[in-house]
């Protein structure tokens, strides 16, 4: 985690100049405070918490990644094109569009962003063979509903505790950033394909079963998306979870979890106790939460994996 604090305008200037982009920054000059704490998900996402004492305009060029915002209290007022919005405390936003230019008034605003790449967004989209080059563009600025604000900022405290976990396990942190997009797609109004087309359901047939399986038995300990598993199968992504619903009654993400709940099992197995932990296993294939391995590795196995450890199991 990087943590930036500033109490100067010029060096405030060069604060937001460097990370956002900012060509303008017109401070209130009677007292200026900025602490910006960054953490990296993963190359593609970071989370970013403010605090900033600081009443001002701000002016910047695009910023080509989209900005997921949450005020806790002050406000902050957003300017696109002739409209202009004013956020305040609890509320979730899109900032602006990723090509837009950033144009906004800050009031001692605490808050948080999400940043998401949008090449992630498009990994993440449950996209259609019938129209592969599409784009998604966002249609809204704020979620739907209540419950959609709850569930993003839910999603986000949870990935909070998930990165700080994870250390430089890979395969936790690329999965908690598409966490973050997927959540994203879901609450903020999109063009994201999401009914599988004709394409999808004539190829979700035993054969693309049959590709993605082989696919992720053989890749599981690497850091799999969907649309990796599409793309090994020869076909959408939708028609590869259509294939495993039809045929197997499952999602493809339950099928590798199950794989490398396998792989876990047998290190455990293998592991010397006196030098390896569960956690440290569990992390290796990409189950952060110990609790939650736990109760999957029992409902699997039958038994607690530190009973493995120790040879106490069969």
């Amino acid at each position: 985690m990087t943590v930036l604090e500033a109490t100067d305008v010029e060096t405030i200037r060069q604060i937001f100049s460097e990370m956002y982009n900012v060509r303008r920054f017109t401070p209130n000059p009677e007292y200026n405070r900025i602490r910006v704490s960054r953490q990296t998900v993963s190359s593609l996402a970071q989370r970013h918490d403010f605090t900033f004492s600081i009443d001002s305009h701000v002016r910047g060029d695009p910023l080509h990644a989209l900005y997921f915002g949450h005020i806790r209290t002050g406000a902050v007022t957003y300017h696109r094109g002739h409209t202009s919005h004013t956020y305040v405390g609890g509320e979730a936003f899109l900032a602006v569009q990723p090509d837009h230019l950033l144009i906004a008034d800050l009031v001692h605003p605490e808050m948080d962003y999400t940043v998401l790449d949008e090449s992630l967004l498009d990994q993440v989209a449950q996209g259609s063979s019938d129209a592969p080059d599409k784009r998604i563009h966002f249609t809204g600025y704020g979620p739907a509903t209540a419950a959609d604000t709850d569930l993003w900022l839910r999603t986000t405290a949870y990935v909070d505790d998930m990165a700080a976990s994870a250390g430089d396990h890979a395969l936790v942190t690329r999965a908690a950033a598409r966490l973050l997009a997927a959540t994203a797609l879901s609450v903020f109004p999109n063009t994201a394909v999401v009914e599988p087309g004709s394409v999808d359901r004539r190829d979700a047939h035993p054969r693309t079963l049959r590709r993605a399986m082989t696919f992720l038995q053989e890749h599981a300990a690497e850091d799999i998306s969907a649309a990796d598993i599409a793309a090994a199968s020869g076909t959408s992504i939708r028609a590869v979870q259509l294939a495993f619903h039809h045929h197997l009654g499952t999602t493809p993400t339950v099928y590798l979890r199950r794989i490398r709940m396998q792989h876990a099992h047998d290190d455990l197995r293998a592991a010397d106790p006196e030098t390896t932990t569960v956690t440290q296993i569990a992390a290796s294939w990409g189950f952060w939460n110990p609790g939650r391995f736990a109760a999957y590795y029992r409902s699997t196995f039958g038994c607690a994996p530190g009973d493995t450890l120790h040879d106490r199991s069969p």
